[in-house]
């Protein structure tokens, strides 16, 4: 399996899922209720609460599913993860949690590492290409696109890797697997 470079530093891998896996994923998120979409946010909000007293981001308070970390499919998809994308001294978070980005919605220019200097790279998977609008963008680089469906995109948490994504269209919603890669072991064990 190997990817493309799209920009120094950004990788992309098409067909990184199999028909399968992109059946079980875009049929659940597809399916899930408004309130299957704000469960995971508000169990997260409580565990960061508790673990830390961090106020929750309320633009994600339905835009966020945690998928079951020991379903046969988010094994799959991370042991692909671990054989193909990363490197040495790279520590993978659990690829498991969809973001959906529904007509109105957008995310704002941001870098990750702001959140911890232990971020790496970020990891997207895109679960469907059906959309209209909501591309990825990355400024410095000129670049702004839609990964095509099944494709998982890698790229740095760095400040000089800020990117975006802009405003979902009408239409269906835009569906997402991310998850982040460490630079240490402990890191990525939290952030699982």
């Amino acid at each position: 399996m190997k990817s493309k470079e799209i920009a120094p530093g950004i990788e992309l891998w098409e067909n990184f899922l199999t028909d399968e896996e992109h059946e079980y994923l875009i049929n659940t998120c597809r399916s899930l209720t408004q309130q299957d979409w704000e469960a995971t946010y508000h169990n997260q909000f409580q565990y960061n609460l508790d673990r830390d007293g961090k106020e929750p981001n309320n633009e994600w308070k339905d835009r966020i599913y945690q998928f079951p970390k020991d379903h046969p499919v988010i094994k799959s998809i991370n042991k692909r993860i671990n054989d193909f994308v990363t490197k040495k001294g790279e520590y993978p978070g659990l690829l498991s949690r969809a973001q959906r980005h529904y007509p109105g919605s957008f995310l704002n220019e941001h870098y990750d590492s702001v959140q911890s200097k232990s971020l790496s790279h970020a990891l997207v998977l895109y679960l469907n290409d059906d959309y209209s609008g909501g591309e990825l963008y990355f400024k410095k680089f000129n670049i702004e696109f839609n990964p095509p469906v099944k494709s998982l995109i890698k790229f740095p948490s760095t400040e000089d890797y800020m990117h975006g994504i802009n405003m979902v269209n009408d239409g269906p919603d835009r569906f997402v697997l991310t998850s982040f890669i460490w630079n240490n072991q402990q890191s990525a064990k939290i952030g699982r």
